[in-house]
């Protein structure tokens, strides 16, 4: 359980264990907050701009080092603030699915890793060394269904959870499964005439249904963006934003952090201000040919700077 939980430390979308030279550079990346500290943000700069390697800097030191293939995924992956995991390597086979990743600890040793196979829609996941499975994916495209399972004691395969997507690939529903069988079910809505959605978590016990509630919910604007998260119990607001006429965010608002950004008329970032606890932090961003070379940050009398340097393919 611990190795799968750094596992998706490591790959997610948080930005636990990334440098923070890496945090501010994927600000510039103009894709959704969620998919920013994933790897597959990177592979449009990437491929567009044919980049093989980007080196992030914090002052003078390095502190991230990102490797491209020519496919615009990353193969390897060095950061130096993880003290756990500083390096991991990825392999891709010819359909571009990933196959194998490895983990490094900063002294350079091999920590551990897995293997993926394929079979038609069955997806299987192997630690390194081991031949005996530890997860396994089927994925049914023309349905829109993923169905995970695990390879439990007994040497059998035992369901976990079902995904469900609507045909705009949007979540419809998720079905999660333990030793008693079903017992959490999350249904995706959105209503366009309200311009409202959210989530309801209804809660089973041996296949019986316990109880069904609001889990929670958003407004957004006519273009479909989303412009408020609110408790659905209480209607309490729990965040807010606001966009220009590019569907860019200009203002996003939190309980005890404001952030507000500005756009050049090529449509990349200028500025992100941030108003929290800390005061107020200014970033500046300074672009070569659309690529960030450099971002400033300012908070009062202390200023930090950020540098890129890219390697490209011929």
């Amino acid at each position: 359980m611990k190795k799968y939980l750094i596992l998706l430390i490591l790959i997610s979308n948080f930005c636990f264990g990334q440098s923070e030279s890496r945090q501010n550079f994927v600000i510039t990346l103009n894709v959704p907050d969620y998919e920013r500290n994933n790897n597959e943000s990177f592979k449009k700069i990437a491929t567009e701009n044919k980049i093989k390697r980007i080196k992030f800097y914090e002052e003078k030191e390095l502190v991230t080092d990102l490797i491209f293939d020519k496919e615009g995924n990353i193969i390897e992956a060095t950061d130096k603030s993880n003290k756990v995991i500083s390096k991991t390597k990825f392999e891709f086979d010819k359909q571009n699915r990933l196959t194998k990743i490895s983990f490094f600890t900063p002294n350079g040793d091999f920590k551990y890793g897995f293997e993926y196979k394929f079979d038609g829609p069955y997806k299987t996941e192997f630690e390194i060394g081991d031949t005996i499975p530890k997860r396994r994916t089927i994925e049914l495209r023309d349905e829109n269904i993923t169905i995970n399972s695990y390879y439990n004691e007994k040497k059998e395969w035992e369901l976990s959870s079902v995904t469900f997507l609507n045909k705009d690939k949007s979540y419809d529903r998720e079905l999660r499964y333990n030793d008693n069988g079903l017992y959490s079910e999350f249904k995706y809505y959105y209503n366009p005439k309200l311009k409202k959605g959210g989530t309801r978590e209804i809660k089973y016990f041996k296949g019986i249904k316990l109880s069904e509630e609001e889990y929670s919910a958003y407004q957004t604007d006519e273009k479909g963006n989303r412009i408020e998260n609110f408790n659905p119990n209480n209607l309490e607001t729990i965040s807010t934003r606001k966009y220009n006429e590019n569907n860019q965010v200009l203002e996003t608002k939190y309980y005890i952090k404001s952030e507000y950004f500005e756009y050049g008329a090529n449509g990349l970032v200028k500025t992100k201000t941030i108003e929290d606890r800390n005061g107020t932090t200014v970033l500046n961003f300074f672009y070569d040919n659309s690529l960030p070379k450099k971002i400033e940050k300012v908070n009062g009398d202390n200023k930090l700077t950020f540098k890129y340097e890219y390697e490209y393919f011929k």
